[in-house]
Parts: structure tokens; C-alpha cells; sequence
């Protein structure tokens, strides 16, 4: 986050708990990548075209620079024990945790426990409101344990529990407005297209 987006990130609803803020560059691309094309199309004269393609990439190359400026690269003594901490050996061993759903593990591994507590399960992940749980076919909450792991409420250690990762209702429903906007982009494209065809033909 630069200081020129501190009042954004402070001022808008539930931006400030987004994980890893910079993950939104990827969507802002597409639009953007979207936004241009359309602009391009419009572009009737062909001398438009070559200083608009100009002034665009220097544009995205000044909105780059302030954050290209602020990264320095590593220095090799902090390299040196990134490097060996970061491999699944160490990873398992040492308990460390990446992301939500640990995708460094194979498909289909089993969930590992970590240190027991009286009377819970304890998991190797992070407590989100992602997981529910279900304790021999009964719906549990998943719980915040030691550490910030998901910890599950047990009566026995015979207890076979199942943790499920399943999409909040703020991202499914942002996920179907996304769709949403996609396919009116779709569609507001296609019209275009279709109605510059007809006028074609017409002034044939």
C-alpha cells in the first residue's frame, strides 16, 4: 500500500481486512486489458492508433514506477535462511503455515494435528471463517485455537472430524456479479459488433 491510497484502504467498507491487497491486480488487469481493446476498436482514425498505444504504456510504466521504486532485493544472509525454511520437510516439521488452504500439500493429503489441548482437535490451518467442521456426520463451528489453527470440539479422541473449505456468502455473491459484469460486457461487445455490421451493410 503506497502513502497516495492510505486514505482508500482507510475510508472504504471491508477493504482494510483483504488478504493480500495486491492479488486485485490481476482482475484490475483483465478490466483494463477489456477497457483498452474496446477503446482500440473505437478508434476509426488509424493515426489515433499508434500514439494511443504510446501514451498507454507510458502511462502503466509512471503508475508502475512508485512501486518498482520501494522493493530492494533481499540480502543474502536473509536469502540463506528463507531458502532451506520454505521447503515441505521444513514446512512440516517446524509447523509453519503459507496460506488458507496449504496448497503446497499433494492432492488428497491428510489434515496433520498439531499439538493436542484437552478436549480439541487441533489443525494445521488457519482459523478463517472459511471451514466448517463436522464431528462424525454432526455440523460443528471451527473454532480459533492455539496459534490462530482451526481447533474442533471433541468428545473422544475415536472422533472422526472433517474439515470443509467453503466460500463465504460476500464471495459467492461477489463471485455472481462478477459473472454478472462479464457477461453484460459480453453481450454490450456483441451489440456493438452487430450493429457496426448492419451499418456496414447498409452503406454498401
Amino acid at each position: 500500500m503506497l502513502p497516495l491510497s492510505t486514505w482508500i484502504w482507510e475510508t472504504l467498507p471491508l477493504l482494510r481486512y483483504t488478504q493480500f491487497p495486491w492479488r486485485l491486480m490481476g482482475p484490475l488487469a483483465a478490466l483494463l486489458a477489456a477497457g483498452a481493446g474496446i477503446v482500440s476498436a473505437r478508434l476509426i482514425l488509424s493515426r489515433w492508433e499508434l500514439p494511443a498505444q504510446v501514451a498507454v504504456l507510458a502511462l502503466a510504466v509512471l503508475n508502475a514506477w512508485p512501486a518498482i521504486r520501494q522493493y530492494e532485493p533481499l540480502v543474502p544472509e536473509i536469502v540463506g535462511r528463507i531458502e532451506p525454511a520454505l521447503t515441505a520437510h521444513n514446512i512440516q516439521s517446524s509447523d509453519l503455515r503459507t496460506t488458507v488452504n496449504d496448497e503446497y500439500l499433494p492432492p488428497g493429503a491428510d489434515l496433520s494435528e498439531v499439538q493436542p489441548v484437552a478436549g480439541f482437535r487441533l489443525f494445521k490451518r488457519w482459523a478463517f471463517p472459511v471451514w466448517t467442521a463436522a464431528r462424525d456426520g454432526e455440523t460443528l463451528p471451527a473454532e480459533t485455537g492455539p496459534g490462530g489453527v482451526v481447533a474442533v470440539q471433541i468428545n473422544s479422541e475415536r472422533d472422526n472430524v472433517v474439515l470443509s473449505l467453503r466460500k463465504p456468502r460476500v464471495r459467492r455473491s461477489c463471485e455472481l456479479v462478477s459473472g454478472v459484469a462479464v457477461l453484460i460486457l459480453i453481450a454490450v461487445a456483441a451489440a456493438g459488433r452487430m450493429r457496426r455490421t448492419r451499418t456496414a451493410e447498409a452503406n454498401d
